[in-house]
């Protein structure tokens, strides 16, 4: 049997603080000694809640399956407003033929490129998608991978990438589930499309603790002053 997994990523930057706990099952974090701070999460989650009533699946999304996903974050929550760069591997498999790929994205969120084994695409950004163009039609059941490098600061308009304080420490979190996803990285918001598998590679400044969805792989790697963490 095939594992499916949720394509959407939540990630929680943090201090090592003890009575700080990142709950998978609802993905929130709670302390308590600080209410205001639960408080904050419970408007997120609010925020998020509308956004799923709101939402409407993408039809420019619907010709192609998302098969793996490669996450690559950097993130520093010590920065206002807060910001990101991400590097995005994306394997799908094409259920029409296409001679272009649409991901939802918020049009916040800058890409300074786009490739294909190697090759520069064209592409564009409007109305919170991304439009990739390719060299040419990819067949119905072919699978291929774009790769998609972009910065910027996420819009908060629906609460998916907060940067908040604990105790005075500057913390990033998100509440995506998926609906707000693309706010902070080129998807597929759509819960139909289940991926098969999910790299996660976050970076941070070496002092603060990175979570993610699922089983940390090896020690994270320090480089200078970030250290990746990859799940």
């Amino acid at each position: 049997m095939t594992l499916k997994l949720n394509p959407i990523i939540n990630i929680i930057i943090m201090k090592k603080i003890t009575q700080f706990f990142f709950v998978l099952s609802s993905f929130f974090c709670f302390s308590q000694s600080a209410e205001s701070e639960f408080d904050k999460m419970v408007m997120s989650e609010s925020k998020s809640a509308a956004s799923t009533m709101n939402l409407q699946v993408n039809p420019n999304t619907q010709n192609y399956d998302v098969i793996y996903h490669e996450l690559r974050f950097t993130v520093n929550p010590n920065n206002t407003p807060a910001a990101i760069s991400g590097v995005v591997k994306t394997t799908f498999t094409a259920l029409a033929n296409m001679s272009s790929i649409t991901f939802d994205m918020a049009t916040q969120l800058v890409v300074s490129s786009v490739t294909m084994n190697s090759t520069n695409l064209t592409f564009s950004q409007s109305n919170y998608e991304l439009n990739i163009t390719f060299p040419s039609t990819i067949s119905t059941g072919t699978s291929a991978s774009v790769i998609i490098t972009y910065a910027g600061i996420p819009p908060t308009a629906e609460g998916a990438f907060t940067r908040s304080t604990h105790n005075g420490t500057p913390v990033i979190y998100t509440l995506s589930e998926p609906f707000g996803a693309r706010d902070w990285w080129p998807c597929k918001q759509d819960l139909n499309d289940k991926v098969n598998s999910i790299d996660v590679y976050i970076t941070a400044p070496s002092q603060y603790v990175s979570v993610a969805n699922g089983v940390e792989v090896g020690a994270p790697v320090i480089s200078g002053s970030n250290k990746t963490t990859h799940f």
